[in-house]
């Protein structure tokens, strides 16, 4: 059982059939996807979406003077959608009187804050679609406890799911940061897309901890909390440099090697002007991110999500790694170049002192090491110390104290990570926290290889069990991967498709719907690189609207849906027919 106890009834007009859980750039192009779907419309279909945020917000932590977008503009919220839709940047700078003011800047890409400002637009006109301030306490799994879910009456009997019920709603329930008080939603399917915790090299890990209980100012500083960090840090860190002088100055750290790692070296050089900012990484040299259009084709255009799914682990794993230079520890070229000229000019170009600035005598540096391993991390009094392992030197200890420690090291976004989840963990496998961990290549290749014998829907069946997740972002249950793969096309008429293919109780037979939790952002290893991007946010919102449409029970589908299945029956029947046709010469329908 699930540790929720009772049975009780609610009213099906209260339950919703989309709950999103985290309204970033991901949920706010899905929500414009289901507003400006007619079906959606034509069904009813009930959906909304929760924040914790008091407002909306993209990472706001990073929100720094002259920072760039990194994806063209086109890949915003709808345009690989439906380029047609109101809710694209263009339309955002034509509505401000902007449109012809930014065709004329030299930059191709926006900047962070004119693209923040475009989410903001969107997010402002999709208010009624989100609750902001809500803390989700808790999830939970119920089933229907008589009769069927269709049926006429008004309201509904649920009791929480054992381990064979099958899911039918989720119990969301949620703290109001405004009232305090707790909410309770029920839905149909839920969708997760809340961003992901800060990952740190192991040697940081206790003194993270540590400092995290402390009541002192954090010295120690990811870049997902960079901005609301300063907010208390910058003032204690210019109090001591005023106090030292220049004889000891401010010395600060920066761990990292990517784009994030070097905009704070910079904004750190610029805040604390006198200050030592010492960039500290294990690769040889900062390397430029690859945005030419070849690697951004085989990458990140939308078709390359199916490409990526339908191959085995090992091919998955190359395409991972050889994909990295396009967004792992790497920084843009633009960036990348400023930079070294800053350095080259300030520390390289000496003037002779009559002609130098007296401000350059209290200067302070930007200086990099690099093939350097941080080993240990402890905190000590107004400050953190780091002993640093100087490959350059065949692996000699350094020990150095610095005021504050930087570091971006990017984030994990597994669902295991997530505590509002763990409610559903004896439900659905990949929410454990060993399940990425589990080695499938020999059995992902055994599935690849009968690709050439086994039915289509079978072989789709097995990666969804391997993998825990469908092609449409569903996790696997655990019942479901207790059953035994069967082919989905024993009829032309069938109605299984490879984006909703898990077997279903919400096609025609079910007596009671199936609940599906969907889960954005966390994919890499099963759907690829931009799981995680921008530069799929649009296509995968309608993928989602379609996917979310067609698990409807069949009495409450619209025309449209309809008319998608009537195609997908006549197109198997064709595939049948020609197949046939093939094999004996004779045309079924002749």
């Amino acid at each position: 059982m699930n540790g929720v106890s009772g049975t009780h009834t609610i009213r099906k007009a209260d339950i919703y059939d989309l709950l999103g859980i985290g309204y970033g750039p991901a949920h706010l192009a899905l929500s414009i996807s289901l507003r400006e779907s007619a079906e959606v419309a034509e069904t009813h279909f009930k959906y909304h979406f929760l924040e914790q945020r008091s407002h909306f917000a993209w990472h706001p932590s990073l929100l720094l003077p002259g920072s760039q977008l990194q994806v063209s503009p086109l890949k915003d919220l709808v345009t690989l959608r439906d380029p047609t839709s109101t809710y694209s940047f263009y339309n955002y700078l034509h509505s401000h009187g902007r449109l012809a003011r930014y065709i004329n800047k030299e930059q191709g890409v926006p900047s962070r804050r004119e693209w923040t400002s475009y989410l903001a637009w969107a997010a402002r006109r999709m208010n009624e679609a989100v609750s902001y301030g809500q803390n989700v306490v808790s999830i939970d799994a119920f089933t229907i406890a008589t009769g069927a879910e269709e049926g006429k009456q008004d309201s509904v009997a649920l009791r929480p799911t054992g381990e064979e019920d099958a899911l039918c709603l989720y119990r969301v329930r949620t703290r109001d940061d405004a009232t305090g008080e707790t909410v309770t939603r029920y839905a149909r399917n839920i969708s997760v897309a809340v961003g992901g915790v800060p990952r740190l090299p192991p040697a940081f890990d206790a003194a993270w901890a540590a400092q995290t209980s402390q009541k002192e100012v954090k010295r120690i500083v990811h870049s997902g909390f960079y901005l609301p960090s300063l907010q208390t840090l910058e003032p204690v860190l210019h109090e001591t440099a005023a106090c030292r002088g220049n004889e000891n100055r401010l010395h600060l750290a920066v761990i990292g090697a990517g784009q994030s790692s070097t905009e704070m070296l910079m904004n750190l050089h610029a805040r604390f002007p006198t200050a030592v900012v010492t960039m500290i990484f294990r690769a040889s040299a900062l390397v430029p991110s690859d945005d030419t259009g070849f690697i951004n084709s085989a990458a990140f255009d939308p078709e390359r999500t199916d490409e990526f799914w339908a191959a085995n682990e090992a091919q998955r794993r190359r395409w991972l790694v050889e994909f990295k230079r396009t967004n792992y520890s790497v920084v843009r070229t633009d960036l990348l170049n400023e930079l070294h000229d800053t350095m080259y000019d300030k520390y390289e170009v000496s003037l002779p002192e009559e002609l130098q600035d007296p401000s350059e005598r209290e200067a302070g540096r930007m200086e990099m090491r690099r093939c350097t391993d941080v080993d240990e991390v402890t905190l000590v009094q107004d400050g953190v110390e780091l002993v640093l392992r100087d490959n350059l030197k065949n692996g000699r200890l350094e020990t150095i104290k610095f005021d504050a420690v930087f570091v971006g090291t990017g984030f994990i976004r597994s669902p295991a990570k997530m505590p509002f989840l763990d409610g559903l963990k004896p439900f659905y496998p990949a929410l454990e926290d060993g399940w990425t961990a589990r080695d499938t290549l020999s059995a992902e290749a055994e599935v690849a290889a009968s690709i050439d014998t086994e039915d289509e829907e079978v072989i789709e069946r097995k990666r969804e069990n391997l993998r825990g997740i469908t092609r449409d972002y569903r996790l696997v249950p655990g019942v479901a991967m207790r059953t035994t793969p069967r082919s989905g096309k024993s009829s032309p008429g069938s109605e299984t498709s490879s984006t909703s293919s898990q077997q279903t109780l919400a096609t025609e037979g079910a007596t009671k719907p199936e609940a599906s939790l969907y889960v954005l952002g966390g994919n890499e290893a099963t759907h690829g690189l931009s799981d995680s991007l921008l530069s799929i946010v649009a296509h995968r919102a309608g993928e989602l609207t379609t996917s979310l449409l067609h698990r409807l029970p069949r009495s409450r589908r619209g025309v449209e849906s309809e008319q998608r299945t009537e195609a997908h029956r006549t197109t198997g029947a064709n595939e049948v027919g020609q197949k046939l046709a093939a094999l004996s010469g004779l045309g079924v329908n002749a």
